[in-house]
């Protein structure tokens, strides 16, 4: 089978194409690239510092914030402790009280008896 002309030509153009690909690019140009990768490898560098910046004070401020969580713990046992002392003192004041009502409450029968033994 004789080789097609559309066939051969697309063949040919894309050897062309892969052949102009493979050719090193003038000084110059090569020059702008090398400075245009200098350039990106300068800008990720700067990147890289901001990030590792930032990494700094997000661990510093966690810290803090793990401090202040830890002082912040310590100081509700503390409270709690107090209102758990005053709950404690608030029960007997109750207990104790109604003991003195109960014997007012005595007190106050045996007064009525003799005020009506009296009348």
């Amino acid at each position: 089978i004789p080789p097609n002309n559309s066939t051969t030509t697309a063949t040919s153009s894309t050897s062309n194409t892969n052949h102009r690909r493979r050719r090193k690019p003038p000084k110059k140009q090569r020059l702008s690239r090398i400075q245009l990768l200098e350039h990106l490898i300068s800008l990720r560098e700067h990147e890289i510092q901001s990030l590792e910046h930032t990494t700094t004070s997000t661990e510093s401020k966690t810290s803090e914030l793990k401090t202040e969580i830890s002082r912040l713990e310590q100081e509700q046992i503390w409270f709690q402790s107090l209102a758990n002392d005053d709950r404690q003192k608030l029960i007997r004041d109750i207990a104790r009280i109604q003991s003195n009502n109960e014997k007012l409450d005595i007190l106050l029968l045996e007064t009525n008896v003799v005020l009506e033994e009296k009348m």
